[in-house]
């Protein structure tokens, strides 16, 4: 669990805890009042603990679950990217138990993180990782149809094609 997850989850319970205590305090005094008839104390601490204290407390923790979870979530799409040369998108959410449009969000972050290397097919949705084995490459190659030279992405499992004749290349 990263640092910041940590630590809001400790400053979380701490707080919950303390606004425990002090909810404790306001129903003691709402129950038992120092002056008869005047509850006015009590309630005021049971408030107070809810509103500035446990609720703020309750936030924290669920923003440290929150955050791990997309943290798991993250490392299981890195697992996921360096075992498989090609990761389909709708295969991606359903390992994560998102949607489609988180999956593709999640996939993007640990890209832009640098975490996982490859390229993303839009068209066939699917990531090709850079990392496996026969991973992506750029290629300047001679087409054996028309002589042209073309710059390609060569992966073990796609098609690269001529750009001027449509012949295969690789």
């Amino acid at each position: 669990m990263p640092a910041a997850t940590s630590s809001r989850l400790k400053i979380g319970i701490f707080l919950l805890i303390l606004g425990a205590s002090c909810n404790a305090v306001g129903i003691g005094l709402a129950v038992a009042p120092k002056r008869e008839n005047d509850v006015g104390a009590g309630v005021f601490w049971m408030f107070f603990s809810v509103i500035a204290v446990m609720l703020p407390g309750l936030l924290l923790v669920l923003a440290a679950r929150k955050q791990a979870l997309r943290t798991k979530r993250l490392d299981k799409i890195v697992a996921l990217a360096s075992a498989s040369e090609r990761l389909p998108f709708l295969q991606l959410s359903t390992d994560l138990g998102v949607d489609a449009k988180t999956a593709r969000e999640l996939l993007l972050e640990a890209i832009g993180a640098g975490r996982i290397v490859g390229r993303l097919d839009l068209e066939h949705g699917v990531f090709v990782s850079g990392s496996t084995h026969g991973g992506v490459r750029q290629l300047t190659m001679t087409c054996k149809g028309c002589g042209g030279r073309s710059t390609v992405v060569v992966t073990a499992h796609a098609q690269s094609l001529c750009e001027y004749c449509g012949f295969r290349l690789a």
